[in-house]
C-alpha cells in the first residue's frame, strides 16, 4: 500500500510474527517514502529474509521519510537482510526532517555488498534528515 501512495499509514502487530516462506519486499521507496507510524506492539519478527543485493535502501523498511515513527519491536536472530547500499531494518532517506526509533532491536544479520549498511538504519543519502534512537540495540 505504501507504495500505492498510501504513505503514512499506521500499522501495530498483535502478535509475534513469523515470516518462514513469505516474499518480503521493502516497505517504502525513495519515490514514496513511509512516513507513518510501525508499533510492534513489543513482539518479535522472525524469518525475515530479504535478499536484493543489486538494490539501494533495503530493508524491512526501504525508505523512510520526515515524520516516520518505529516503535517497539526486535527482528530475531532468524532474520537476514542484504542489499547493495544503505542496508538495515530502515534502509535510508534521501530527505530532510526526523526519523524516529524507540525500543527497536535487530538481533540478525545485515549485509551491505558496496557500503552503508546498518542494525537499524543504513544511512541517508544526500539528506539532512536526522534519526532520534531511545532504547535501541543491535547484536547480530
Amino acid at each position: 500500500m505504501v507504495d500505492a501512495g498510501y504513505t503514512s499509514l499506521k500499522a501495530r502487530l498483535t502478535a509475534d510474527i513469523d515470516l518462514a516462506d513469505a516474499e518480503i519486499a521493502p516497505i517504502g521507496t525513495t519515490s514514496d517514502p513511509f512516513v507513518g507510524t510501525f508499533d510492534g506492539g513489543n513482539h518479535r519478527i522472525s524469518n525475515l529474509f530479504i535478499n536484493m543485493p543489486e538494490q539501494k535502501f533495503v530493508g524491512l523498511f526501504g525508505c523512510a521519510a520526515d515524520g516516520a515513527d518505529f516503535r517497539n519491536f526486535v527482528l530475531d536472530e532468524s532474520c537476514s537482510i542484504t542489499g547493495l547500499t544503505f542496508v538495515g531494518v530502515l534502509g535510508g532517506t534521501s530527505t530532510a526532517g526526523t526519523v524516529s526509533f524507540t525500543n527497536v532491536g535487530n538481533e540478525g544479520i545485515v549485509t551491505a555488498m558496496d557500503q552503508n549498511p546498518g542494525g537499524i538504519v543504513g544511512c541517508t543519502e544526500g539528506s539532512n534528515c536526522k534519526f532520534l534512537l531511545t532504547n535501541c540495540y543491535v547484536t547480530g
